[in-house]
């Protein structure tokens, strides 16, 4: 009995430690995977470290398609990465920014690009799959723990994670033995989208979407971290500007509570003496020509933009 026991007991370790072994296989393999590669590229050149920039740029989309780090260099002479992250608000600008911090010197200056969605909280969990093969780290599980999609078993469990995209463990396995070169598309982290306004399209979303406008309630956890960050920069000599892109002027009138919001930015910008450049009422914002949709900017747009957020930029980093 007790060889059966020793034996069963051997053979469940054993089968633990192959699993364990195989999810390390994969996890790897997905990064240099046809599939999902470029997904983790900016993830893994922040892993990697040495990227140690002067200036980081973090928000959603609206930072990474609006602000060009090369333009920072070549105006600013300072070296600068952009680590907006497409369809995530605040909370997990934050702990990506703290993954940074970990394996990268701390940066002289953050520029954070807000918006009216920047403090809520949405059960909608973007592009899942870009945290799969960081689940082991501790500041990615507090990441993905607010959404309820990963459970224990995804933490603990090897392979259970993958049970949520079951194609993973063939792309990652074949990855691993025979990797793709995975050509990132953005530019430090830069995503300039060149597309012309689709005014059928912007409509047709813009109903389905917010047919009866929307309320931005500010999450008290996420606004929690909000102000944390901006202590801790405060504390670290990190310089801390706030930046609102701009967003064509018909999406404005779509928030029900925005003026309460865009009242909060201004009022904690000035208590916690942060700069905050505003850009929603700039000229741009009534030109669908510089826009693509109608929260962003295509890249006519940008640079025109780009050209005033250098100059603002500048005159805040010397004072």
């Amino acid at each position: 009995m007790k060889k059966i026991i020793l034996k069963t007991t051997l053979f469940i370790v054993l089968l633990i430690g192959l699993s364990f072994a195989w999810q390390y296989m994969i996890d790897k393999g997905l990064r240099r995977s046809v599939a999902y590669g470029n997904l983790y590229s900016d993830w893994d050149s922040i892993y990697k470290g040495g990227i140690d920039a002067d200036v980081l740029i973090l928000g959603s989309s609206r930072a990474a398609i609006h602000v060009d780090p090369q333009v920072i260099l070549d105006s600013l002479n300072r070296s600068c990465i952009n680590l907006g992250i497409n369809g995530h608000k605040f909370l997990t600008q934050y702990y990506k920014y703290f993954i940074y911090e970990e394996h990268n010197k701390k940066p002289k200056s953050i520029v954070l690009c807000l918006d009216i969605f920047s403090l809520i909280h949405t059960e909608e969990f973007f592009e899942y799959e870009q945290f799969i093969p960081y689940l082991n780290d501790t500041l990615v599980k507090d990441i993905v723990k607010p959404f309820d999609f990963f459970t224990w078993k995804d933490f603990y469990i090897p392979m259970v994670k993958f049970t949520h995209r079951k194609d993973m463990i063939l792309d990652g396995t074949y990855a691993f033995f025979r990797p793709s070169q995975i050509k990132n598309s953005r530019q430090r982290g830069f995503h300039p989208v060149d597309k012309p306004w689709d005014t059928s399209f912007v409509n047709s979303a813009l109903k389905i979407m917010y047919a009866d406008g929307y309320t931005a309630k500010i999450d008290s956890q996420t606004n929690q971290l909000f102000v944390h960050f901006i202590d801790y920069c405060k504390n670290n000599n990190i310089r801390l500007l706030f930046v609102y892109p701009p967003e064509y002027i018909g999406n404005l009138y779509l928030c029900k509570n925005r003026q309460y919001v865009m009242d909060y930015y201004n009022t904690i910008a000035k208590e916690k003496d942060v700069p905050y450049f505003n850009y929603s009422t700039s000229s741009l914002c009534s030109d669908t020509a510089y826009f693509f949709d109608s929260q962003h900017l295509n890249t006519k747009g940008v640079k025109l933009f780009n050209n005033q957020l250098v100059k603002d930029i500048e005159v805040a980093l010397t004072k």
